[in-house]
Formats: C-alpha cells, sequence, structure tokens
C-alpha cells in the first residue's frame, strides 16, 4: 500500500526481464483488433493506465531494471500484432 494508502490490484500478462541489460519488457495480451497503424498509441485519455501501473509495479519491485517498455499483443490478428511503447 505505500504511503499513498492506496492499493491497486491486477496481474501482469507477461514480464520478461533482461538483468544484464538492466530492462524489463512488460507485454499485454488483447483479445480485441489493433488500432489502425497511423493512428498514435495513447492511453485512452486515461482510462487505459493499466499499463501505466503494471510499469511503475515493476520499476518498484526490480530496482535494478533502468529500462521499461510496455507492449500490447492483438491475439485475434494471424500472426499477432505487437505494438509497443517505450518511454511512455
Amino acid at each position: 500500500m505505500g504511503q499513498t494508502g492506496i492499493c491497486f490490484r491486477g496481474r501482469i500478462d507477461r514480464l520478461d526481464e533482461d538483468a544484464a541489460r538492466g530492462a524489463a519488457v512488460i507485454t499485454d495480451y488483447k483479445v480485441g483488433t489493433a488500432p489502425d497503424r497511423k493512428k498514435p498509441v495513447v492511453f485512452d485519455r486515461g482510462a487505459e493506465l493499466q499499463r501505466v501501473f503494471y510499469g511503475l509495479a515493476v520499476q518498484s519491485l526490480l530496482p535494478d531494471v533502468r529500462s521499461v517498455s510496455s507492449q500490447l499483443t492483438y491475439l485475434t490478428h494471424d500472426p499477432a500484432r505487437t505494438l509497443i511503447l517505450t518511454d511512455e
């Protein structure tokens, strides 16, 4: 809970850590269709904060990680389509 008194619950679909590089990649799997490639990827006006909180959790729980990337993998596409968000 920390000093804020706020508690969040959730489950990271996949977390890959590269300890040698100090990097981590968070993957969130989606069953819907990926957005059009021409549109910028945004956090849906604040409604989609899940990956932000996951990134904060990874930074908090793995202090040696210096770089955190978050990606969405849309499983409806064949092959699956991944959108990568870095330094968001």
